[in-house]
């Protein structure tokens, strides 16, 4: 029986795809020929495709984006991501797909929250051939913010498994990350190394550079506290 939840992250902490993302995000805009584009995203209020587009979109054209806007700038980045796909192939992160699958007979349950938009999240998955269930992966495309976007996968989870979990753990590879963590209560692993990675030391996260540290990283989710 599954009674405790972990919720991964995509970009960075299952799959090496922030390059190709980040450039096809960018490629998107440009093909808008957007004129006022702040190119720090990490500056937005919400470091999610659509709500970098959002606030973006806003700067540009002084009014809210609707819906439609969302959704064709989410498909211009899909196809522009699919371009980039054919000069670059997007790889694992190392160990990430047997950690899953070592997880399936293991008491804890999978969830995956992303800050990227639906469509191109289901290419990384299935490009690095990562195990996956559409019924428990929140993205961008619902919602603007990380925090709502990790809960919204813990709800999924919830009604898939239909339990409520005794335990929740976060994996990722960001200082966002670790924000919506904290802002919901959850202790967050970190992976990864690098720039990030020491951002997330620094805030007391425990890291690992990538999954074949795999009895590390049990031993660690296995000693967290229950949430109340």
């Amino acid at each position: 029986m599954k009674t405790k939840l972990i919720i991964f992250d995509i970009d960075g902490t299952l799959t090496n795809s922030q390059i190709e993302h980040h450039a096809a995000y960018l490629a998107a805009f440009d093909s808008l020929g957007y004129k006022t584009l702040n190119e720090d995203f990490s500056s937005y209020q919400h470091y999610t495709d659509s709500g970098i587009f959002a606030e973006a979109y806003f700067k540009e054209f002084g009014k809210k984006a609707n819906k439609q806007a969302i959704k064709d700038f989410e498909q211009l980045h899909l196809e522009q991501f699919k371009d980039v796909l054919e000069i670059s192939k997007l790889t694992e992160v190392a160990g990430a797909r047997q950690f899953l699958l070592d997880l399936a007979d293991s008491e804890w349950a999978i969830g995956f929250a992303t800050g990227s938009f639906l469509p191109s999240a289901i290419v990384k998955l299935d490009e690095c051939n990562i195990p996956y269930k559409h019924d428990v992966l929140a993205t961008a495309s619902e919602f603007y913010s990380r925090k709502e976007i990790v809960l919204s996968a813990i709800n999924k989870a919830q009604d898939y498994y239909q339990t409520k979990f005794d335990e929740v753990v976060a994996f990722g590879d960001g200082l966002w990350d670790f924000k919506a963590a904290q802002e919901l209560g959850l202790e967050l692993i970190g992976i990864g190394y690098g720039k990030n990675a020491q951002i997330l030391i620094d805030k007391g996260v425990t890291l690992f550079e990538d999954f074949l540290e795999k009895e590390a990283i049990i031993e660690k989710i296995s000693g967290l506290r229950k949430i109340s």
